[in-house]
């Protein structure tokens, strides 16, 4: 039987809405780092988009994502505000994938457990497939 690598738990958030007044849980998604460059300490920057449907997501204007913290304290949820500028959709209406820019700066200061799938290490393109 193959385990899921921790890393890839870190990766998975909740998504929630509030219904009359409650939170509902109504999705998953996962957390996707955009290699962009290397600072001045030779770390490699990464803008992080959290992936999800976009089903999931269409006609809202607010959401709620869940966290783990890095202590044992429970899971704390933050509130995210949609428009069209920070949601978008692929383009073709059959293929059902949104993404949306996440600040991680907030997450890591209030010491979130997190982790994203990084583009220039976790995916491949065509062509090293090929």
């Amino acid at each position: 039987m193959a385990l899921i690598p921790p890393f890839f738990l870190d990766c998975v958030v909740g998504i929630g809405i509030i219904n009359n007044s409650k939170k509902q849980w109504i999705g998953t998604g996962f957390l996707y780092g955009n290699y962009i460059e290397k600072n001045t300490e030779g770390q490699n920057l990464y803008e992080v988009f959290l992936v999800t449907n976009k089903h999931v997501i269409n006609d809202l204007s607010k959401i709620i994502l869940r966290f783990n913290p890095q202590e044992d304290s429970p899971a704390k949820d933050y509130e995210l505000s949609l428009n069209d500028q920070n949601r978008f959709g692929h383009p073709n209406p059959k293929i059902d994938v949104a993404i949306i820019p996440i600040n991680t700066n907030l997450l890591k200061s209030e010491g979130m457990k997190f982790q994203f799938f990084n583009s220039d290490i976790h995916t491949f393109n065509k062509k090293p497939i090929n």
